[in-house]
């Protein structure tokens, strides 16, 4: 897997799925998080996490326990900064896990909520109206968390 080092994130957290998770990644991060990056998709959904965290009159996203943890600039191929991206898997490079970045280390609350919600994704897809595969059941294949160290070596030339 090859990083883009110049936007790279410190923290990783990796969602294990049977299903290419590229029909479903910014989606599933707005629901786990309320976050979303610069292109906007997730939005309706992240609406669904403002409410079941109470966040609706948070006109700022302050109140969102994410806020100063998830990291929304993290480049994607098109240059639009994304709060996460496909992975591949713990065995294979098949692209059906879901990282959402972080700027440092998520807490033991953030693991336990993103754990919660991408099971309940799993389970009752909200983004089923816009999913070009109808209902067919996802299953999530376990959690993962990756720290990133960027190393810079000055090369004299």
């Amino acid at each position: 897997m090859s990083v883009d080092t110049a936007f790279a994130a410190p923290w990783v957290f990796v969602i294990d799925t049977d299903q290419y998770a590229g029909n479903f990644e910014r989606e599933m991060c707005a629901y786990c998080t309320g976050t979303i990056g610069q292109c906007g998709v997730g939005e309706e959904i992240a609406n669904l996490f403002e409410e079941d965290f109470e966040l609706e009159d948070d006109k700022y996203g302050e109140d969102n326990p994410f806020i100063d943890y998830v990291d929304n600039w993290v480049m994607g191929e098109d240059g639009c900064g994304r709060p996460t991206s496909i992975w591949g898997g713990p065995a294979d490079n098949n692209c059906n896990s879901v990282a959402i970045f972080f700027q440092q280390e998520p807490t033991e609350e953030h693991i336990k909520i993103m754990k919660e919600r991408s099971s309940d994704f799993a389970k009752n897809r909200p983004d089923r109206k816009d999913y070009w595969e109808g209902d067919k059941p996802m299953t999530i294949l376990g959690f993962r968390l990756l720290k990133q160290v960027v190393t810079t070596t000055e090369i004299t030339i």
